[in-house]
């Protein structure tokens, strides 16, 4: 049994009235923890060593031929030592490293949670030693060591757990401070790609004792994965939770976590993405560009609308445009340019909402606006109608010839109207009016017109009666359509076309 210690004979101290009220099972903690990967163990034990400030860290682990066993050892260095050597058996007792915002302590029980795993164990420092045995707990004062502490164990640890040991390992981003060593290997250093400060959530010990949580600016190293590693949050250099995305992230202060010290919480893991992806934005690729870690990124108020940018061109293209229902002529025209039109349910709101601020897209329509014949501005000049007074014999011909093919075709009536005004375009046809611009066209158009350019005009028109958009395929549909019509009209009123011949009257 763990217990925790009463202070017989003693007076209670200050702040500690829960001594004594209860104890905990070593079989119950173990059936808690006995699930987890077992690299936790060297997790724990190689992280206590290192916020002791110590200059060299020894790790062994060894089989025990035959039984779901393994001999581990932690050796350090650090001249101190442990301080309180009771702290090894008390779950919960007041963590000195809690205060340290640098350090990784904080709620005392990782010794615990090591020691429900391990059939015996010894831990000899500097303020004495204790045995762990199955018949309990055996504490040896006198027996010391000059510096530093020596943990070790017979843990339970079967022959595939102990592979899968051995293969987690190297995903420990060591300390360039420290010598660590794994089996008499090194445990090599790695070189981050990027390296920033940024102010983060953080937990610290404050005068009570308590823990708080808090920010704080902290260094973050940003590291490649290795072949076959999944990438993960790291607290000062020890793996915390996988990610999935493409990079180690090493937070070089507490990070807020779980009491199983497993996961972080998800606004934390956001604001960390995007405070990544700032600093690596120009390393992703365009397959990058689409996972999940980045379309999250994009989506925090951590993310600056440069990277916004640059995200967006890496995803789609130095060509891309939003879809645009108010023009969707427009769509299509960019599609016809190589652009690559992006829909409304391609990304989440939260990251359109940055997007747009950033004005990393643009739609359509402002892209490749479809030139209308008369402005949607209602201060601009109205369309100028020309009298029919006004109209040349050549106009007037025109016009019914227009008219009649109207009626032809659709078996309805048609207004045409001279326009004087709008520059832009030869005609425009809706809603059972037919204009022709005289601006664009000229007068001498009218007297010259064959019948090849007249019909080729009023057919794309008139296609207007079927879609909208020039790039449907409904508009091209309508123009093979009504070419037909007009071809059946030559063949069964040969004299349709009397007044018109080719290259004009």
């Amino acid at each position: 049994m763990l217990t925790v210690p009463r202070h017989i004979g003693q007076p209670r101290p200050e702040g500690n009235c829960m001594d004594g009220w209860f104890e905990a099972s070593k079989e119950g903690l173990r059936k808690l923890v006995e699930d987890r990967p077992k690299v936790f163990i060297i997790h724990e034990l190689l992280s206590n060593a290192w916020d002791t400030g110590c200059k060299r860290v020894d790790i062994t682990l060894e089989k025990v031929p035959g039984k779901p066993l393994a001999k581990l050892s932690v050796l350090d260095d650090n001249p101190d030592g442990f301080s309180n050597l009771s702290h090894a058996w008390t779950l919960f007792a007041e963590s000195e490293r809690k205060v340290d915002p640098e350090t990784i302590g904080r709620y005392n029980m990782g010794e615990k949670l090591v020691l429900a795993l391990c059939e015996e164990a010894t831990i000899t420092t500097t303020t004495g030693t204790v045995h762990f045995t199955s018949e309990g707990r055996k504490n040896k004062p006198r027996l010391k060591r000059d510096a530093g502490s020596l943990f070790t164990a017979t843990v339970r640890m079967t022959h595939a757990e102990f592979d899968e040991v051995i293969e987690a390992l190297p995903r420990i981003i060591s300390r360039p401070d420290v010598v660590t060593t794994f089996n008499g290997d090194a445990l090599n250093t790695r070189d981050p790609i990027a390296t920033f400060e940024a102010t983060l959530p953080t937990v610290i010990g404050d005068d009570g004792g308590s823990l708080r949580r808090t920010k704080r600016k902290a260094v973050v190293e940003v590291y490649q994965t290795r072949d076959g590693e999944a990438a993960g949050i790291y607290e000062l250099g020890i793996p915390v939770v996988d990610t999935e995305d493409k990079y180690h992230v090493n937070v070089r202060q507490k990070v807020p976590l779980n009491m199983d010290r497993d996961n972080v919480p998800p606004a934390f893991l956001k604001q960390v993405r995007a405070l990544v992806l700032n600093n690596v934005v120009e390393h992703i690729t365009k397959d990058d560009a689409t996972e999940t870690w980045v379309t999250e990124a994009m989506g925090s108020k951590y993310v600056e609308p440069v990277t916004v940018r640059q995200a967006v061109t890496k995803r789609f293209g130095e060509k891309a445009a939003i879809y645009d229902p108010s023009d969707t002529e427009a769509n299509g025209t960019l599609v016809s340019r190589g652009f690559q039109i992006v829909h409304g349910g391609t990304l989440p709101k939260d990251v359109w909402a940055n997007v747009k601020a950033a004005e990393a897209l643009k739609p359509a329509g402002q892209i490749a606006p479809t030139p209308k014949p008369y402005s949607d501005d209602p201060e601009a000049d109205p369309a100028n109608i020309m009298p029919r007074e006004k109209w040349t014999p050549a106009m007037v011909e025109v016009a019914e010839f227009a008219v009649d093919l109207h009626r032809e075709l659709f078996k309805a009536d048609l207004q045409v109207r001279y326009v004087t005004n709008v520059p832009r375009f030869a005609a425009a046809y809706g809603s059972g009016v037919l204009d022709f611009f005289t601006m664009r066209l000229g007068k001498r158009w009218f007297e010259t017109v064959g019948h090849v350019a007249l019909v080729d005009l009023l057919v794309h028109e008139f296609a207007h009666r079927f879609a909208s958009d020039h790039n449907e395929e409904a508009f091209h549909e309508a123009c093979t359509k009504i070419a037909g019509q007009v071809s059946e009209i030559t063949y069964r009123i040969p004299e349709f076309f009397e007044f018109l011949h080719d290259g004009g009257r």
